[in-house]
């Protein structure tokens, strides 16, 4: 359970070590989880042309997302539609 400081606070599914998100002001972070438990972390601060993307079953690698848009990883239907 999250602390009274915190949030949220989600477990990381995939074996590989996951991004260490900082928050702060100005930075809007999401989290999505497939059906398949698969997890996705969006980071975007405020004002950056790009965002990045972080996909458990893509090892954790940052992907950068401009427009809602990113050309290394296939997403589904519900991926495409979260991002």
């Amino acid at each position: 359970m999250a602390g009274a400081d915190e949030l949220l606070r989600v477990p990381n599914h995939h074996k590989q070590c996951g991004p260490e998100v900082e928050t702060r002001s100005g930075r809007y972070v999401g989290y999505f989880e497939n059906r398949h438990g698969e997890q996705l972390v969006f980071v975007y601060d405020r004002g950056d042309a790009a965002a990045t993307l972080y996909h458990g079953d893509n090892d954790w690698e940052p992907v950068e997302v401009i427009d809602g848009r990113q050309t290394e990883l296939i997403l589904d239907d519900a991926e495409l539609l979260w991002l």
